[in-house]
C-alpha cells in the first residue's frame, strides 16, 4: 500500500492540526509528490485560494468499467492531541494500511 499524507497547519486562520492522507495499492500508485504552492500575487484577496501548508498529491492507475479503490484519512487534533504529531498520524495510517493488507481467513467447519 501506498500512503500519502498531508499536515495541514492552519484550518479558518486557526493554528490547528489537521491530517488528511490517501492509501491505495501500490501496484495502482502513478506518481507521487508536492503540490505547489501559488505565489502570493496569485492568491491574494481570493479566501479559496489560500496555501493549506504541505500538500501532497498522488496519482492512481484507473481502466475503465474497473473499480478503483482507494481510502481516505482525516484527523483534528482537537479531537485527539496526538494528532497534532504527524508521526502518530502516519503511524495509524501504516496500522490500517497493514490490516487492509491481510484478508480475514474464514474456514467453516
Amino acid at each position: 500500500m501506498v500512503i500519502a499524507i498531508s499536515l495541514v497547519e492552519a484550518v479558518a486562520h486557526l493554528v490547528d492540526f489537521l491530517g488528511m492522507g490517501i492509501l491505495l495499492k501500490s501496484q495502482e500508485k502513478i506518481r507521487l509528490g508536492d503540490a505547489p504552492i501559488l505565489p502570493e500575487s496569485i492568491i491574494k484577496g481570493d479566501r479559496w485560494n489560500q496555501p493549506v501548508g504541505q500538500t501532497t498529491f498522488i496519482t492512481q492507475k484507473i481502466q475503465n468499467n474497473q473499480s478503483a479503490t482507494h481510502y481516505f484519512f482525516t484527523a483534528w487534533e482537537k479531537e485527539n492531541l496526538k494528532w497534532a504529531q504527524q508521526e502518530n498520524f502516519e503511524n495509524m495510517m501504516k496500522t490500517q494500511a497493514e490490516e487492509l493488507s491481510s484478508p480475514v481467513k474464514v474456514t467453516i467447519k
